[in-house]
């Protein structure tokens, strides 16, 4: 079973991946359902708490090679899969760093809502970015700062910011079972 993240300030709308696009909509089909849910690898612990000040990937529960990502500011859907490295293994090409910076980012608990245990921020983890969050706005998922000269309470900004962690809209993942 995964996670699905609703919008903490857009009524019964979801996180989403469609067409490789982030974003937040409303959910009416199984593949919505599927499209809004993630695995629970790293976001919760294992007593199934939100597991705030880790590292996270947020992985696709339909696409388990993928995860998202920010790219040119915006959220999409990629492929990650990363290899495992041992002794011998040719080092990671600059490429493959750069993603693995882009889909990874710190889970602080919600900044609208840090009181609420399910509400949580994605903070970027790129060096030069850490300032950025994760944030709807007109439906797309983006990384951005806080509104420049206001400090963290923008309360557009904070909800646009800030998801509420539930349980998967999907059931199980697709496939034979």
């Amino acid at each position: 079973m995964g996670i699905s993240l609703r919008s903490q300030n857009v009524e019964n709308h979801f996180i989403r991946h469609q067409n490789f696009v982030g974003k937040i909509t409303p959910i009416a089909t199984d593949l919505d359902r599927a499209d809004a849910t993630f695995s629970t690898l790293q976001i919760l612990d294992s007593n199934g708490a939100v597991a705030f000040g880790n590292k996270v990937q947020i992985r696709s529960f339909n696409f388990p090679n993928s995860v998202l990502r920010h790219q040119n500011f915006e959220i999409k859907l990629a492929e990650f899969n990363p290899p495992i490295f041992g002794p011998g293994s040719p080092p990671e090409t600059p490429d493959q760093q750069l993603l693995r910076m882009d889909c990874t980012f710190l889970i602080e608990r919600g900044i609208a809502d840090p009181g609420n245990p399910k509400a949580v921020s994605f903070r970027v983890t790129n060096p030069g970015l850490t300032d950025r969050f994760i944030r709807h706005r007109d439906f797309l998922l983006r990384i951005e700062p806080p509104v420049i000269g206001q400090p963290i309470p923008d309360s557009r900004f904070n909800g646009d910011a800030t998801f509420i962690v539930v349980d998967g809209l999907s059931p199980e993942p697709p496939g034979p079972h």
